[in-house]
C-alpha cells in the first residue's frame, strides 16, 4: 500500500490528525500482515501537516517506509521546507505543482487535510486533490471537524 498525503500548511486539527491516524491503520488492516514492511507513506515535506503527519506515521506506524517529494518555489529556491527525521527516502526536489502530480502518481490513494471544508483556488492541498481526482485516485478528505468524505 503506498498512501499519499497532502494537508495545509498552517497543520491539522487534533481531529485531522486523529482521523489520519485511524485511516492509516485502516489501509494497513486491508493489506497482508507482512506488507506494512513494504508500505509507504509519501508527503511533501512541508511545514505543518506535513511535518505533523511525517512524525504522527513515524510514531505510531514505525516500521511504515516515509518518502518525502520536497518542493521548491519558481526559482528553484526550497521554501517552508520542514523538518522529517527518519524518512526512508528524501526524493529531489521539485517545483511544488510537479511534486504534487508526483505524490498522486506514485500512490494507490490519497489522504488530504485542507484547512477550510471549501474548495480553494491556488492552494497547494485543494490542487493536489484535484490531481487525485481527475486520476480516479480514491481520496480521503478529513475536513477540519475530523469528517472524512471518501471519493472514487
Amino acid at each position: 500500500m503506498r498512501i499519499g498525503f497532502t494537508g495545509t500548511q498552517h497543520g491539522m486539527t487534533s481531529d485531522q490528525e486523529l482521523m489520519l491516524r485511524n485511516l492509516v491503520g485502516e489501509l494497513l488492516e486491508q493489506e497482508p500482515p507482512y506488507s506494512i514492511l513494504l508500505s509507504e507513506f509519501h508527503h511533501g515535506g512541508c511545514i505543518g501537516a506535513d511535518e505533523e503527519a511525517h512524525a504522527s506515521i513515524r510514531r505510531e506506524f514505525p516500521e511504515m517506509r516515509i518518502v518525502v517529494h520536497p518542493g521548491v518555489n519558481g526559482k528553484g529556491m526550497p521554501e517552508k521546507r520542514g523538518k522529517f527525521q527518519g524518512a526512508w527516502k528524501v526524493l529531489a526536489a521539485r517545483p511544488y505543482l510537479y511534486r504534487n502530480t508526483d505524490i498522486v502518481r506514485g500512490t494507490d490513494c490519497l489522504i488530504a487535510t485542507p484547512s477550510s471544508s471549501a474548495e480553494q483556488l491556488r492552494s497547494g492541498t485543494w490542487a493536489t486533490v484535484r490531481r487525485a481526482r481527475n486520476t480516479g485516485k480514491r481520496v480521503y478528505l478529513v475536513h477540519p471537524d475530523g469528517v472524512v468524505d471518501t471519493e472514487n
